[in-house]
């Protein structure tokens, strides 16, 4: 393979917006009142990459199989999840004045574990798991302004994916389409595709793709998978579940707007595993907060990620104090 396959560089221009100072990589606690920050700016000035423990001010336990994102203007919000037997519809957005969280309008359809991502001032909330259906296709986005910490109205139901997909991966390819990757679609079975939304007709169309580096045959798009935009025409695919087995697998998704083909990478993250949180591209790299599996099973610590860094070369796990 050549140089563009075993690692592509990284064009994509930063996450955050100049005006941002909350340059925050983050993940909620599940079932506790903690949010985890580290600030990305801050490390690279000091080199120590530390993460910040806060304890919310709220009267309820983060929920299970919740979703979380942060915006370009640094505005952290917590979507969805599962508790007392039920899944739930609740947004709030993270005030660090007095650290507590907002609550904002409410999702039409409660979920867990649903694909999430910004979109042209949007929040989008896709797939999961609904009480009424189990894996769902249903989705939803939610507006929030580009220029301060503002939501606007309620979610707004959108077209439906094509095919159910629990733990899907999305991506924002130039703020023009956004992407679905894989998923699982009903129990023990993986969602084999790729799926892109165009908001002007308000449609979901299944992309047909070519493969390359790969048996296609054996091919497999996984679930939980991390996903980061590295150019205007490249979306990183890594990591991620192929049922009971984890991947430390990477691949790119090169799309000339009708043709799409996956390059199968020689890079390799430095662990199998799999990401409840979206990476993002900050100075240059990848930032990423992957999973640790406990004791080798399906449970994982609810207190600590790993953080992985992709500079447009190889992968590689920082060091962060207590994690």
């Amino acid at each position: 393979m050549n140089k563009a396959h075993r690692g592509p560089g990284v064009m994509a221009s930063d996450w955050f917006d100049n005006s941002n100072s909350n340059h925050w990589i983050h993940f909620f606690q599940d079932n506790s009142k903690k949010l985890h920050i580290l600030d990305l700016k801050q490390a690279a000035k000091t080199g120590k990459f530390e993460f910040e423990e806060i304890e919310l001010d709220i009267d309820f336990k983060i929920p299970i199989w919740h979703r979380s994102i942060i915006t370009r203007q640094g505005i952290v919000y917590l979507t969805g999840g599962s508790g007392a037997g039920k899944n739930i519809s609740d947004v709030y957005a993270f005030d660090p004045i007095d650290n507590s969280l907002r609550q904002k309008a409410k999702m039409n359809f409660a979920r867990n574990s649903h694909g999430i991502c910004i979109f042209q001032d949007f929040i989008y909330v896709v797939g999961g798991c609904t009480d009424e259906e189990g894996y769902t296709n249903q989705c939803e986005r939610y507006e929030i302004s580009k220029y301060y910490e503002r939501s606007i109205g309620a979610w707004e139901k959108i077209a439906p994916l094509n095919k159910p997909a629990y733990a899907p991966s999305l991506a924002n390819l130039n703020d023009k389409y956004l992407y679905k990757f894989g998923g699982i679609l009903n129990l023990g079975t993986l969602n084999n595709t790729i799926e892109r939304f165009d908001p002007q007709q308000n449609l979901w169309t299944e992309i047909s793709f070519n493969t390359i580096g790969i048996n296609e045959a054996l091919f497999n798009l996984t679930a939980y998978a991390g996903c980061v935009p590295i150019s205007e025409d490249e979306i990183y695919i890594f990591g991620g579940s192929k049922g009971d087995a984890k991947t430390n697998e990477t691949f790119v998704c090169r799309t000339s707007g009708k043709t799409h083909v996956i390059h199968q990478l020689e890079v390799c993250l430095p662990t199998p595993g799999i990401f409840w949180n979206n990476g993002l591209v900050y100075d240059g790299r990848v930032y990423c907060l992957q999973n640790i599996q406990l004791n080798k099973s399906d449970a994982f610590f609810l207190s600590k990620r790993r953080l992985l860094c992709y500079d447009g070369d190889a992968w590689e796990e920082i060091n962060t104090d207590n994690y």
